[in-house]
């Protein structure tokens, strides 16, 4: 049985990650909206990954802190940062920090089970550069 603790502060993205592990069979999937949720979620529950956003309930970066306080803890831990940002400097900083995969939440829903799959089994993961979606121009 796979345990997953998804934490981010936006209930939409919470709803939209359970729904894709859910549907590629993961077992048990936990949210937390917050950094005190999350600790005390893995506490409890010693979940076997965490995906993780970087940027929560506007503390900057506070996400960062949580990894090192996971690695801290297990340093086996299958750590995945889904983030917004796509600056290299901060996903180094997210490597640096201890995560073993990073994916940006411009990716498709199969980057999600991609992600999850390699870093759940200790593989390194880093997202694909996005592609900008622009529309065709309209002619007259």
């Amino acid at each position: 049985m796979t345990r997953v603790l998804v934490v981010d502060d936006y209930p939409i993205v919470l709803q939209g990650c359970r729904r894709v592990l859910e549907d590629a069979g993961v077992d048990e999937i936990l949210e937390a909206s917050s950094i005190a949720e999350a600790s005390s979620l893995f506490r409890r529950h010693e979940p076997d990954v965490v995906i993780i956003d970087l940027a929560l309930q506007g503390k900057g970066f506070g996400g960062l802190d949580v990894i090192r306080q996971l690695r801290r803890i297990n340093a086996d831990l299958p750590i995945l940062v889904f983030s917004m940002h796509g600056d290299p400097v901060i996903v180094s900083r997210a490597f640096e920090a201890g995560a073993t995969g990073y994916l940006r939440k411009d990716a498709a829903p199969e980057d999600l089970v991609e992600a999850f799959d390699k870093v759940s089994r200790g593989i390194p993961y880093l997202s694909r550069p996005s592609l900008k979606r622009t529309r065709p121009k309209q002619t007259r």
